[in-house]
């Protein structure tokens, strides 16, 4: 057995990369020096940083101690390049002249493999005159070289004067944003600079609700507005180059009053009616407050020959949606356009807000989805609350008998019947009811899990 340092430093690098993380510090542990110098860069994939202002001496000396645990950090080469994933918390009124603030602009740069990073706000305020926290995501966005995934949390600045300069500079690599939260009259400036997105996560709603769930101190005053929308009308207005480039858009807003997200969609998609669809969607999930007209015009908007995953749901609380109507809509649609789902030619998963048993639908929507060449998995809002008492085993089947492709009906919150063994004439032989999973492709991608502290 040969001793894993006689290896050639690639192949122990690639052993050392597969490890858990407890067993890169027990490694860490074993008293060889040489070891250590190997894994322990291994230990700072993922870096979390809260940066906190207050004004008082007490904090200015504990900015002044974490710049200098920066710079030294960075000042070791292999550490800088060994950190994949940076996670920023401001706490206090932010200050872009605090040494930590500024150390961590210098440090940047030096972060060359660093692929995803978060800025969360939820505790922090701007401090009138000065840069706010835009001139930080600005300066993550430009400066860390291979920045490819970012998250922000509750950037309450409305102002895009910060991103003015963004154009004097290259394209940022930047594919994937998630916000949550943010005022998009401010932050919404800096995606359209991001030419090369592909993923986009947006979260609004009852913005208190939100900050007293995450603050660190909930009792304390809200400093922010009632709510703020997910920032689809900024992001996606008009015929946007986003809109052709991205692959895959998650939407949501738990607010149950204000339907200006969906209002804005639809009118875009409304006006762009005649232009081609979008040759990069791959997946959209969306959860606003919105009425049937509205998914009708977004349904259309997003039909597509290369959109394989589609989920389009009403908040639970809106006031606006009617599941009468919806099914009406369902029926008309049919009778209208029979061949509407045959557009949907890579559609493989399909959400859709009804709960699909009831007897006006049941009629019409087998054969209607049948039309969608690709539909394998298909997915229905709870059949506790349907008024009728329908066999939910007999509704599967009658979908499954229609649509050759299909391989599951889920109802959510209730049950999952997948399909398997399939008879000469494509008709389901065999069918196993499971509990009901959600879909992963309706979830946001994360930044990861583990950290280590500075």
């Amino acid at each position: 057995m040969f001793p894993l340092l006689h290896f050639c430093p690639e192949l122990v690098a690639a052993v050392v990369d597969h490890l858990s993380l407890d067993s890169k510090h027990n490694l860490c542990l074993a008293g060889n020096h040489n070891l250590l110098a190997l894994v322990r860069p291994y230990t700072w994939r993922e870096i979390t940083i809260t940066l906190r202002s207050g004004g008082n001496s007490n904090e200015t000396r504990k900015s002044v101690e974490l710049a200098a645990r920066l710079r030294s950090f960075c000042s070791v080469p292999a550490k800088a390049r060994a950190v994949r994933s940076i996670n920023i918390t401001l706490v206090g009124a932010f200050d872009v002249t605090a040494p930590a603030i500024a150390a961590l602009l210098d440090a940047f740069p030096l972060l060359i493999n660093s692929t995803c990073a978060s800025v969360i706000c939820t505790d922090s305020t701007n401090t009138p005159g000065l840069p706010s926290h835009a001139h930080l995501i600005k300066m993550a966005v430009q400066r860390l070289p291979s920045l490819l995934s970012l998250r922000v949390d509750c950037c309450t600045d409305g102002s895009e004067a910060e991103y003015h300069d963004m154009a004097a500079y290259p394209v940022p690599r930047l594919q994937h944003v998630a916000t949550r939260f943010c005022n998009h009259k401010g932050i919404s400036h800096l995606w359209k600079y991001c030419s090369n997105l592909q993923v986009i996560e947006m979260e609004g709603g009852p913005a208190e609700q939100f900050w007293r769930e995450n603050a660190l101190d909930p009792s304390s005053q809200f400093p922010g507005h009632t709510s703020y929308d997910s920032g689809i009308d900024f992001v996606f207005a008009g015929r946007s180059p986003i809109f052709d480039t991205a692959a895959k858009v998650k939407l949501i807003s738990e607010s149950n009053y204000d339907d200006s997200d969906a209002r804005s969609l639809a009118q875009s998609f409304e006006k762009s009616r005649y232009s081609s669809p979008s040759s990069s969607l791959k997946e959209w999930a969306m959860s606003l407050s919105m009425n049937v007209e509205q998914y009708g015009h977004i349904l259309r908007g997003l039909r597509s020959p290369v959109l394989e995953r589609l989920g389009i749901t009403p908040t639970a609380e809106t006031e606006d949606w009617d599941p009468c109507e919806f099914s009406d809509y369902l029926v008309k649609l049919n009778r209208d356009d029979k061949l509407f789902f045959a557009a949907f030619k890579s559609l493989s998963d399909l959400s859709l807000p009804c709960d699909g048993i009831s007897s006006q639908v049941l009629n019409i929507l087998p054969s209607f989805l049948s039309h969608a060449p690709a539909l394998r998995h298909l997915y229905f809002t709870s059949a506790s609350a349907s008024p009728e008492n329908q066999n939910l085993s007999e509704a599967a089947a009658s979908y499954a008998q229609s649509i050759p492709t299909l391989q599951s009906v889920s109802w959510r919150e209730t049950a999952t019947f997948r399909f398997g063994i399939r008879n000469g004439a494509g008709a389901a032989i065999t069918c196993v009811q499971a509990p009901f999973v959600a879909p992963i492709w309706e979830s946001w991608d994360g930044l990861g899990a583990s950290s280590s502290r500075l």
